[in-house]
């Protein structure tokens, strides 16, 4: 399953220290929000803002017990999910303090096939991402490619120098993602998930370091 936890990630201290270095360069007047440049494609995968016509299959992926055991969320009723839809459709701003979230869809025929979470820092300095992706499109390479685009568009933030992700050891699906769209494991934590010991990996993504973009549709049948 292709699910990352939607939830702001504590990084170990080391990478701490850094944003705080990081900081300490930018003016507060640049910690503004920005405009992302959507629809972006990259082969068979469209990231794109969410739209009302999406309820219907957001609603039906949201709802799977499955998806949702190793997400932040629970799953969801159709009211919750047309709740969740109202209060994000057409966003197009990454704001500081804030999610954002877009639409993962199929390059062809623009349908929803799951969404990503972009959350950009209080300090402007980094983004957190998550990703949900409907089981029956597993498989096909999208969640690669939209981990791909999404970092690309979280740099369009002139302050933002890294993309952080954090996902449970047992979902090696959503690992190997983040692998192929370049991030690197900076650390492991013990943590209690839903109740449950669990161990989280943590991965982050630096501001120039190329990913699968730069390859014409990479890993056909990868998640």
């Amino acid at each position: 399953m292709l699910v990352i936890y939607s939830a702001p990630v504590a990084l170990p201290r080391a990478s701490i220290r850094d944003s705080i270095r990081i900081t300490h360069g930018v003016r507060p007047d640049e910690w503004t929000s920005v405009s992302l440049e959507l629809p972006t494609a990259s082969g068979s995968t469209r990231l794109r803002s969410l739209r009302r016509d999406d309820l219907l299959r957001f609603a039906e992926y949201r709802a799977d017990p499955v998806l949702a055991a190793y997400q932040r969320w629970e799953p969801m009723t159709q009211a919750t999910a047309e709740t969740f839809l109202s209060e994000t459709v057409n966003a197009t701003h990454l704001v500081p303090g804030h999610w954002i979230q877009l639409a993962l869809g199929d390059g062809a025929s623009d349908l929803l096939l799951g969404d990503i979470g972009l959350y950009l820092s209080q300090d402007g300095t980094f983004v957190l991402l998550g990703f949900t992706l409907a089981r029956a499109h597993h498989g096909k390479g999208h969640a690669t490619r939209a981990a791909a685009l999404a970092v690309q568009q979280a740099f369009r933030h002139p302050t933002v120098t890294e993309v952080r992700a954090v996902t449970n050891h047992l979902t090696q699906a959503a690992v190997a993602v983040l692998m192929r769209a370049a991030f690197r494991q900076i650390g492991t934590r013990e943590a209690v998930f839903k109740e449950k010991p669990c161990v989280e990996v943590l991965f982050a993504r630096q501001r120039g370091l190329s990913g699968p973009l730069a390859h014409a549709d990479p890993l056909r049948q990868a998640p």
